[in-house]
């Protein structure tokens, strides 16, 4: 269920009324894979996406949605992964949630003890997806 705002028009006055809805989370994304190792911008983000590519995930760096920019996105499974020390998380994160995206941060200090992590919350999410569809 997800609160949304509906608009009403009557001949003088303009409202917004809370109302609940129910949404279906669509099928994955039919996305074309391009291997772009080349984007990612330091040897933390290349051993993520190598790490990701040896997990049989495919992931896409620097993927834009909207107005925010993910470091490591999986598109078809609508999953952002984002480094846990980067600025106005709250913000970023409420703005894909609002697409039906998750978040799942990680440390680029900490990838090889914290990849073991990253990768359950990733198996924990894919599988919740595949039950649901």
């Amino acid at each position: 269920m997800i609160l949304e705002w509906k608009k009403v028009k009557t001949k003088h006055i303009r409202l917004k009324i809370p109302y609940l809805a129910l949404k279906k989370r669509g099928r994955p994304l039919l996305v074309p894979v391009s291997l772009e190792p080349h984007k990612c911008k330091n040897a933390e983000e290349k051993a993520l996406f190598q790490m990701l590519l040896a997990s049989n995930y495919y992931p896409t760096p620097y993927y834009k949605q909207g107005r925010i920019k993910v470091n490591m996105a999986l598109v078809p499974f609508r999953i952002a992964l984002l480094e846990r020390s980067k600025a106005n998380k709250v913000k970023i994160e409420k703005g894909l949630a609002k697409k039906g995206w998750t978040v799942i941060y990680y440390d680029a200090e900490e990838q090889q003890t914290n990849f073991e992590n990253v990768l359950q919350q990733i198996q924990r999410v894919t599988t919740a997806y595949s039950h649901s569809v």
